[in-house]
């Protein structure tokens, strides 16, 4: 049961306040690298407060905690490590041949980094090969501990989650006509509902496992939920970081920023080559837990196909279907994709055309009239852009208050040195990924904060344009904490700056029969309106009109981090019930955590659940 320090609901607290400052003091040229590494991971056999700087981060990735932990604080660190370890009895800690390295970014932001291995030996369970990071800083004539991170990469009992052969055609196709919905087959270790790249990330890696699973997703194709979205859609991120798990699921002609199809014939790929079982046209409907026997009555509707003999397809009639699960994973995106509108007044009065992006495709058939995009994140420019390109007389984004942008040039700076054509992509997820979230955000805004440095001219002719530009780009909050909200220019900015798109400041107070009326009395005529102002980010509340009230009230909420720096409710399992779980995240991410969930449920289903440590010893009462 929940408690006043541990509620179902964890707390969400500002990144911004998490964790000390960055490093800032300078590593000789000359500095032995692999020797400081080495006898900073032979401290953590017996790891002592003296050893870390006073505001250390240890970060636990299942290895150690069971779940998602970030300890701070050298003297918290100690006890919660030294209790840990005792219980788990680790063993080989070791650096990993050629990782150790001097990492500069920068004058004075300077760290000692290397990889290391070691094995934990719990009595009575089963052995887990783990892997982790460590970073070392100087401080006066000695080196301190500045984080730690440590990693489960497998039960080797269970096999390995990072490996699977491919199957033939004919392999597949057997295998997933044995498993179909058509199959009568109603038991699985887990439900997935969802099919994005959360919900197949984490099919792949159940299945690598040996855990027998089913994808239910709504859509009437494999990639359907790409599909559905408006004609011009592509990525934001490179195609080389945003492969599945197991890696080669796109063409070497597809383009660097993918477009809807591309993804969508990637992920049939994905499913045919691993053979994973994906039921199309199913949409849940309620999800009932029975403790005693610890298992989930699944219902769903299940649209049947037309054409005789088909495993899956688009149908006509609905029947209601039932299957029995043992563990429910959530992998719906934000909020299953329940959009957000701005509270404005008297929308009967107008007498254009009003809709929300999610239900955008084109602008094809706006041409000559006047437009107006409600936003200016990206889903609005996208918008905006297509409104430009299909000849509208006008074009105008409302925005209601300054908004980062990020240039384009700045993601092919962040991540194509790292995610490119030969990547070893477990191994960069992990250096990626795995360090503590707070160390990442303060890291990456002072990077970007040193690139707008160099490139004012670009911003001032936006804001010349009257487009408010915040220039502090906070990425990791946007992405982390306001799930979106910020200007990726993929080009959009020369059609604000040279006038195709024009800006209107300001928050509309209420529609008029023409337009929008703003509180200053100025109007804007529009003939179609576009909100473009994003989607409720909280799974919880999309997972509650399955589970019901009563459950959904003791879900954990999503998104968004706690007090840690941990994200909320992601791959780890809840204080208030059990064998539920979400999956969330751009596909990088889905990539790396479903690692994670795969291994915890895996671990359950061989009746060896992991202990979940979730006390901070040190921590002051509130």
């Amino acid at each position: 049961m929940a408690t006043d320090t541990m509620p179902f609901q964890t707390p969400q607290v500002p990144l911004k306040d998490i964790g000390g400052p960055l490093p800032s003091t300078p590593i000789p040229e000359d500095a032995d690298h692999s020797t400081i590494a080495s006898r900073a991971v032979e401290q953590l056999s017996n790891l002592q407060p003296l050893a870390m700087l006073h505001d250390a981060m240890w970060r636990d990735q299942v290895a150690l905690t069971g779940t998602m932990r970030t300890f701070h604080s050298s003297r918290t660190i100690s006890l919660a490590w030294n209790e840990l370890t005792a219980a788990n009895r680790p063993q080989g800690f070791s650096i990993l041949p050629k990782t150790s390295q001097v990492m500069r970014v920068g004058p004075t932001l300077h760290w000692v980094e290397a990889l290391f291995a070691f094995s934990l030996f719990p009595e009575g369970k089963r052995r887990k090969d783990c892997t982790g990071i460590i970073r070392v800083v100087p401080v006066g004539d000695e080196w301190k501990i500045w984080v730690i991170c440590t990693l489960l990469e497998d039960i080797p009992d269970y096999g390995t989650s990072e490996k699977m052969t491919p199957l033939t055609p004919e392999e597949s196709l057997k295998e997933r006509e044995a498993n179909s919905i058509s199959s009568g087959k109603d038991h699985f270790d887990a439900v997935i509902i969802g099919g994005g790249q959360c919900g197949l990330s984490t099919a792949s890696r159940l299945k690598a496992l040996g855990v027998s699973h089913v994808v239910l997703d709504r859509n009437e194709e494999i990639g359907g939920n790409w599909l559905t979205r408006y004609k011009s859609f592509t990525l934001h991120t490179s195609k080389a970081a945003s492969d599945l798990p197991y890696g080669g699921i796109f063409k070497p002609e597809d383009p660097y920023f993918l477009p809807s199809k591309n993804i969508a014939d990637g992920y049939r790929r994905f499913v045919e080559r691993w053979g994973l079982n994906f039921w199309t046209s199913c949409v849940a409907k309620k999800a009932s837990w029975d403790a005693e026997k610890e298992e989930w009555t699944i219902e769903f509707d299940y649209t049947p196909p037309v054409a005789s003999g088909a495993v899956n397809g688009n149908g006509t009639s609905v029947t209601r279907r039932t299957i029995y699960v043992k563990h429910l994973i959530f992998a719906m995106g934000g909020g299953g994709q329940v959009p957000k509108y701005a509270d404005i007044a008297n929308q009967d009065a107008f007498k254009g055309e009003v809709l929300h992006s999610v239900n955008y495709t084109t602008a094809d058939s706006w041409r000559g009239k006047r437009g107006v995009v409600i936003g200016t994140a990206n889903s609005a420019h996208d918008v905006a852009t297509d409104m430009v390109n299909a000849g509208l007389a006008s074009v105008t984004l409302i925005q209601r208050s300054r908004t980062p942008v990020f240039p384009e040039s700045y993601y092919h700076v962040l991540f194509d040195p790292f995610y490119h054509e030969g990547t070893d992509v477990p191994l960069m997820d992990r250096i990626m990924e795995s360090p503590p979230l707070a160390v990442t955000h303060k890291f990456v805004n002072v990077v970007l904060n040193e690139m707008a440095s160099k490139i004012p001219d670009y911003f001032d002719k936006l804001e010349a344009a009257g487009f408010a530009v915040d220039r502090e780009i906070d990425l990791v909050h946007c992405l982390y904490e306001r799930m979106g909200g910020h200007f990726y220019d993929m080009g959009v900015a020369d059609k604000i700056v040279n006038g195709a798109i024009k800006v209107k400041q300001g928050t509309a107070e209420s529609f008029t029969e023409k337009g929008l009326r703003f509180p200053d009395g100025s109007e804007l005529e529009a003939d179609v309106i576009v909100y473009a102002t994003g989607f409720v980010g909280n799974v919880r509340y999309a997972a509650t009109e399955i589970v019901g009230k009563e459950i959904g009230a003791r879900l954990d909420d999503f998104w968004g981090v706690d007090k840690e720096g941990e994200l909320r409710g992601i791959s780890k399992p809840m204080v208030g019930q059990k064998n539920v779980w979400y999956m969330g995240g751009d596909t990088r991410y889905a990539r790396y955590s479903s690692r994670y969930l795969a291994l915890q449920i895996k671990a359950d289903i061989e009746g060896e659940t992991l202990d979940v440590y979730r006390k901070t010893p040190g921590e002051l009462p509130n």
